[in-house]
């Protein structure tokens, strides 16, 4: 009967939470809130998560894990900011979560060189990933 339920969990990674919530038969979508919580940083005491840590942050592979999701509330975000905020932290979540790499953020460095200059080159205000040093020394800055 607990598996028609879905729930979404609000809590930092090393928190059994959604752990509990699996084992007593819930279906769970992690919101890692604080790697995958895009306001952090910007505001109060948080500290903010580069692309890198996005990146890193793996959920459990196991039955009743639907996905993630990444969150941002609005009060600190406007057309001039979204962007940079958003992109490419959301890249890293996306590809973390659609095909579950096994190796971390140092393996995908120059995917996401090439990929934040798309970003940019499409109009997008992405966020730097790296010096422009790297970027022109690929595999220098690992």
């Amino acid at each position: 009967m607990l598996s028609r339920y879905i729930i979404q969990t609000w809590v930092p990674g090393s928190n059994s939470l959604p752990t509990d919530l699996l084992a007593k038969g819930y279906k769970v979508i992690y919101s890692t809130k604080d790697t995958w919580y895009l306001d952090h940083g910007f505001w109060g005491s948080t500290v903010y998560h580069n692309w890198r840590v996005v990146y890193d942050n793996k959920i459990p592979r196991k039955a009743g894990v639907l996905g993630g999701e990444a969150c941002m509330w609005s009060e600190l975000v406007d057309n001039q900011s979204l962007d940079v905020k958003v992109w490419p932290r959301t890249a890293a979540m996306a590809e973390r979560l659609w095909t579950d790499p096994d190796g971390r953020s140092a393996s995908a460095e120059a995917r996401f060189y090439r990929h934040r200059q798309r970003l940019v080159a499409r109009g997008i205000k992405a966020d730097a990933v790296a010096p422009t040093f790297c970027y022109q020394n690929e595999g220098e800055c690992q």
